[in-house]
């Protein structure tokens, strides 16, 4: 709520457009793809470090309007905690140079140099040296202490995982494989955000990817990229937007991954989300025209918040407990290793040992390399009193993993 909040000021302060704001800071609330981050405690994280860089954000557009560097030194504070947090905030600065293009517009703020001259390369070099000529000062360098610290904390995150066991090689997934990934996630962000059904909290990465989906996901990214940029001048909220959407899933995109890294996650949409709704948002409202268009918009509203409502309360029920948010995950991903386990291992806490034992041979079967199930099993086989078949998967799950602890 407070995050929602602090987005709709925001935005009324950039644009002071309050039926807007209010509708982007709305759907930022109440979309179903935010459940996953707000109703997952382990993601909490992701909300608290957003929260500060709201407040960061806040604090940037009051010393935009002040000047007071001590304003500046406060929203560097609240940067700082953010990234203590969770460092997927780290694309703070490069936000700041896109609301400076739009909706701040302070890339006019320059010296005019006549580029109608009649000669395209000179023109050009002209308009270079006219960018040049914008106050530097206010543009870049006010924005260098959330730099520093986006190095800072960078150096520190790759540090923290710079162990074998933690970053995922470029051997087992090669760099060019991951890039095909990102370009399919977008896709499956895209119709997440449109048709909110079917979620899971882990979608495995995948072994094969279809070529015809990696083009058909490059070719969306590369046109809708285009023609945002060429309409620029008369609709500027479509390419902030969209580089919003595109900055801020960079951090998760998997090009550098670590631990169990997924596909591709709802909890990573949780800030691009705001830039996708700002270009929406401003496209409806520029598009419905006519008569009857403040009513067509309230209905719009109306209906979408009502959609959105009730997916997010079906999506909310998943979460009630480990088995019924793993079970769904079984359900929309079949071949989910994760969910096996876990969906086991919360059956094993409760006694239902059976049960439990019954989707441990199920991922044995199609996940024979998988040293936890062994394990669990043999958790499994000690609760029924088979000593000797729990010491065989034992030594099973040790063999595939010496380090795997409780073994």
């Amino acid at each position: 709520i407070l995050n929602a909040l602090l987005l709709f000021t925001i935005l009324l302060k950039l644009t002071g457009a309050r039926f807007k704001a209010g509708m982007v800071a709305l759907f930022f609330a109440i979309h179903p793809i935010q459940v996953e981050s707000v109703a997952w405690l382990v993601e909490r994280k992701t909300v608290l470090s957003t929260f500060f860089l709201l407040l960061a954000f806040y604090s940037y557009l009051i010393f935009v309007q002040k000047r007071k560097y001590a304003i500046l030194a406060l929203s560097s504070f609240f940067y700082a905690i953010g990234l203590m947090a969770k460092p997927i905030i780290m694309i703070f600065p490069f936000i700041l140079m896109i609301i400076d293009y739009w909706p701040l517009k302070r890339l006019e703020k320059t010296g005019i140099i006549d580029c109608n001259n009649g000669h395209y390369a000179m023109s050009i070099l002209l308009k270079w040296f006219s960018f040049l000529r914008l106050n530097i000062k206010v543009l870049l360098v006010e924005k260098l202490p959330f730099v520093l610290l986006t190095a800072i904390s960078l150096v520190i995150s790759m540090l923290s995982v710079h162990q074998p066991a933690m970053v995922i090689n470029y051997e087992s997934i090669p760099l060019h494989f991951r890039l095909v990934n990102f370009f399919v996630s977008i896709l499956e962000y895209l119709r997440n955000l449109v048709w909110p059904v079917e979620f899971s909290i882990f979608y495995p990465f995948p072994q094969i990817i279809p070529t015809g989906k990696f083009l058909l996901g490059l070719i969306l990214t590369v046109t809708v990229s285009v023609i945002f940029y060429q309409s620029r001048k008369t609709r500027p909220w479509l390419l902030v937007g969209w580089c919003w959407f595109l900055i801020a899933l960079m951090p998760s995109s998997g090009i550098i991954q670590s631990g169990l890294w997924p596909a591709y996650a709802n909890r990573f949409m949780y800030l691009p989300i705001i830039g996708i709704l700002i270009l929406l948002v401003w496209e409806l409202d520029e598009r419905i025209k006519g008569d009857y268009a403040n009513v067509m918009k309230i209905l719009l509203c109306i209906v979408l918040t009502v959609y959105f409502s009730l997916m997010t309360r079906v999506q909310n029920v998943y979460f009630t407990n480990s088995y019924s948010l793993f079970h769904r995950s079984l359900e929309v991903v079949p071949d989910n290793a994760l969910a096996l386990n876990n969906i086991a291992v919360h059956l094993g806490n409760l006694g239902r040992h059976k049960e439990a034992m019954t989707y441990l041979e199920r991922g044995m079967k199609h996940f024979p390399t998988k040293p936890s199930y062994y394990q669990n099993y043999g958790i499994g086989l000690v609760a029924d009193g088979d000593d000797e078949g729990a010491i065989r998967h034992f030594k099973k799950a040790i063999s595939l993993d010496s380090k795997l602890h409780g073994a």
